[in-house]
């Protein structure tokens, strides 16, 4: 009786429902940062993309910074209850000064909606 369900599945329309409850609901692991910034100033700025349940529950992200043929790997922590648009200050990730110092890296969250 199952199987005779599971072949009629498709031909009522409760497989496109199903698969939107049962789809993949999250953003990618590895996400490539493009920065910007003054060029005054140390501190760069970025984007990073969450869904709306990994902005409830929290995640970790892999970022990429592109510095010319470096690309290095950077791990982030989303804070579960984050809401769109908040910034994460990432420290001494920015540029660095003639000083020694490095400056801090901003991101900023966007919320897609994974419903």
């Amino acid at each position: 009786m199952l199987v005779r369900l599971n072949k009629k599945l498709p031909e009522t329309g409760i497989k496109q429902k199903i698969s939107q409850f049962t789809a993949k609901k999250r953003s990618p692991k590895l996400q490539m940062v493009v920065t910007s910034g003054r060029p005054d100033s140390p501190d760069l700025y970025g984007n990073i993309d969450i869904t709306s349940i990994e902005a409830i529950a929290g995640t970790n992200k892999m970022v990429t910074i592109p510095w010319g043929f470096y690309k290095p790997l950077y791990r982030v922590k989303i804070p579960s209850g984050v809401k769109p648009g908040t910034r994460l200050r990432l420290s001494g990730m920015g540029k660095s000064v003639p000083d020694g110092i490095k400056g801090d890296m901003y991101l900023k969250v966007n919320v897609k909606n994974a419903f």
